[in-house]
């Protein structure tokens, strides 16, 4: 359960956990070969494809009519607060059972209010919100997993964090920065794993 960045390997216990700030967030569909059939990333189809509306449900898994799996992903590009002050660029990828807890993370997003100078309510940049994040132990059909729990902290205060945020946004919805599609785990039966 613990929380892992694949690209520098820093660990945090789940229990702990990290603060984030979102600057951006996409919904990915990503085809892959079964894993029975050799297994592998196929390619990113776009949110309009037809063939994501054929998809087939069997077990966990949507099955496109090519017989590949569909996995749906939640991609949250965020900043990770250090303890040292610092922060650095990141993904959380919500998929499988996580998606639930990325859509009301989202919909907490969307109903965060604050008053403007003139005193009207307004809904924040998306990045001028701090997150935690962590993890909690849940069961589901006889697995036991961990899975992403998001509770707001406060605003950002610290301006260099705030332009830091912002220009990460740009990045992303420049194209500069994007995600690099990963492995979804699969246990012993080919199931995916839901975590």
């Amino acid at each position: 359960g613990d929380l892992f960045n694949t690209v520098t390997g820093e660990i945090w216990k789940s229990e702990e956990g990290i603060n984030i700030v979102p600057c951006y967030q996409e919904t990915k569909f990503l085809e892959f070969t079964p894993k029975d059939q050799g297994g592998g990333f196929v390619g990113e189809l776009k949110a309009n494809d037809p063939d994501i509306q054929k998809t087939e449900r069997q077990g966990a898994k949507e099955t496109l009519p090519s017989g590949n799996e569909l996995v749906k992903s939640d991609q949250h590009y965020c900043m990770v607060l250090n303890k040292d002050g610092s922060s650095q660029p990141a993904i959380v990828d919500m998929k499988s059972t996580q998606l639930k807890i990325s859509r009301r993370w989202k919909t907490q997003i969307a109903m965060q209010k604050i008053p403007d100078k003139n005193g009207v309510m307004r809904t924040p940049a998306l990045f001028s919100t701090i997150w935690h994040l962590k993890t909690l132990e849940e069961t589901k059909d006889n697995y036991t997993y961990y899975n992403y729990t998001v509770e707001k902290v406060d605003l950002v205060k610290d301006k260099n964090l705030f332009l830091d945020a912002k220009n990460f946004r740009s990045s992303v919805e420049s194209g500069a920065a994007k995600a690099v599609p990963e492995i979804v785990a699969s246990d012993e039966d080919g199931d995916e794993v839901p975590f």
